[in-house]
């Protein structure tokens, strides 16, 4: 068993072997983003066309499944979409808070939807969100430049309007009810986790330490993924649309089933013995830090 695994409690792999529970999924609940970022398999344009929506029935199905095996974790009810997009983000929310009340139901956007509605429509927006069951976001900065400065300023205006929780911290638990929010400045050379304490200073604002090698990940042993058509993905950083890397169809298979099936703890295993040599892994360009974040490479 490798270091890093040990670092973070995770058993080792035993083929043959049920693996335990993930402790994050995401549900991407549509198909389309607004933006096509390099470091995104969006920008490949396979995505191009009318948005579509993952069916309501499939989407309750899976929360009830859920909810069967008292799940408890982060619920992320995007992948490769901008979650603001969807008209029924704040009703799916309400089914998640519903069937799961303990669990974190996190929503990360690139912002261009607050933006456009405007500090006061945004903080309406962002109140029926919260209301729904939404206790944490992630507010992402892409642009650099003026762009990104004038985003910088729409959220900090946003901030006091809002009132939200700010914090520092873009994954983890946090406790239900009011939303927690993170800034994250993606047009940095390297993903990195951007303290809020410019904003709203506190005292001993820690930065997370990244104790993963960048040929491992944690991501098949920690989070499951499901697309907007159910279909279970390895994560969230590969092409979702290549048929390789889907690992079960929800439509069909249970989701525990597929959590410990052979496909997973296939990869499972080559990651935890060989590191990422094994496709896709061998060709992704982010490197590893925290789990659940990724740190993109400069070409």
């Amino acid at each position: 068993m490798t270091t890093w695994m040990q670092q973070r409690s995770l058993p080792p792999i035993k083929v043959g072997k049920p693996y335990p529970l993930f402790n994050a999924i995401q549900i991407e609940t549509g198909s389309m983003c607004n933006r096509a970022c390099d470091f995104c398999p969006v920008s490949s344009g396979k995505r191009k066309g009318k948005q579509k929506f993952m069916p309501l029935w499939l989407f309750t199905n899976i929360i009830t499944q859920l909810q069967e095996l008292l799940f408890n974790g982060r619920v992320a009810l995007f992948m490769l979409d901008e979650p603001l997009l969807n008209p029924t983000i704040a009703s799916q929310a309400a089914i998640v808070r519903e069937h799961l009340p303990r669990s974190t139901i996190y929503l990360s956007t690139n912002g261009d939807v607050l933006e456009s509605l405007g500090v006061g429509a945004a903080s309406r927006l962002l109140t029926a969100l919260e209301q729904s069951g939404v206790n944490s976001m992630n507010w992402n900065v892409y642009d650099v430049g003026d762009k990104g400065r004038q985003r910088r300023a729409f959220y900090e205006s946003l901030i006091r309007e809002f009132r939200p929780v700010v914090h520092n911290r873009k994954y983890g638990r946090v406790p239900t009810g009011k939303m927690h929010v993170c800034i994250t400045d993606m047009s940095k050379e390297r993903v990195d986790f951007i303290s809020t304490d410019e904003i709203f200073p506190r005292k001993n604002s820690a930065r997370i330490p990244t104790t993963i090698p960048d040929n491992q990940c944690p991501q098949p042993m920690r989070k499951a993924v499901v697309d907007y058509r159910g279909m279970m993905q390895l994560c969230c950083a590969c092409d979702n649309l290549d048929p390789h890397n889907a690992l079960a169809d929800l439509k069909k298979e249970n989701l525990l089933d597929a959590w410990s099936g052979e496909k997973f703890g296939y990869h499972r295993y080559q990651i935890q013995e060989h590191g990422r040599r094994h496709p896709p892994c061998n060709t992704c360009e982010f490197k590893t830090s925290y789990p659940g974040v990724f740190r993109r490479v400069k070409p």
